[in-house]
């Protein structure tokens, strides 16, 4: 249970880190208007489907952690980038912990796509001080919360949910061919690595 349970961890966080490379450099690339949000959106709707494989405390905040490895190893060390993406974990873990209710799974997506984009906003600007944010203070924060953190709420609403009935299904494919599924996983996991690495 416990190999299994780090193969998902793995698979979901290189999973989730692949789309921060390679659709996060298309967007900004492209001057895609808060790409950002995009990314939050589809990295929450991951989570939603790794915590039904996984429902326990701690499990988003480890995937966040490898999404952020798989980053800075793939795209280079973008501070704001990685404790972005280790902070929306972080408030998905937090959320899944004060909403439990299977039904609420859209709530817990929206809050989770709020907290992680207030943990970031108030740690980048008055705990690690970075100059960019400093510069623009609280009202900075309470924008970047309140429009960019709303919208990444609405489209997490409907991806957590749906992540919830993408892992439900798998769940069940899972009990009919686990070789299959683990095999998979590992050579999708590697795929993701050795991609990122060209």
């Amino acid at each position: 249970m416990i190999k299994k349970n780090i193969l998902y961890i793995l698979f979901f966080g290189s999973l989730w880190g692949f789309i921060e490379v390679f659709l996060g450099q298309t967007l900004y690339n492209s001057n895609f208007i808060y790409p950002s949000i995009i990314l939050a959106i589809l990295a929450l709707g991951i989570l939603g489907i790794a915590y039904t494989l996984i429902p326990k405390a701690g499990v988003p905040t480890l995937i966040a952690a490898v999404a952020t490895l798989f980053r800075v190893v793939n795209a280079g060390p973008f501070f704001c980038h990685l404790l972005a993406i280790f902070l929306l974990g972080v408030g998905f873990d937090i959320a899944m912990q004060l909403i439990r209710e299977r039904k609420l799974s859209w709530l817990s997506g929206a809050l989770s796509a709020w907290l992680g984009y207030a943990l970031f906003g108030f740690m980048i600007t008055y705990v690690f001080r970075y100059y960019y944010w400093i510069a623009f203070g609280f009202p900075k924060v309470i924008r970047y919360i309140g429009i960019e953190g709303t919208f990444a709420a609405f489209g997490s609403a409907f991806s957590v949910w749906l992540g919830y009935i993408i892992g439900e299904n798998i769940v069940k494919f899972f009990k009919t061919r686990p070789t299959l599924v683990y095999t998979g996983t590992i050579g999708f996991t590697l795929s993701f690595w050795v991609l990122g690495a060209l």
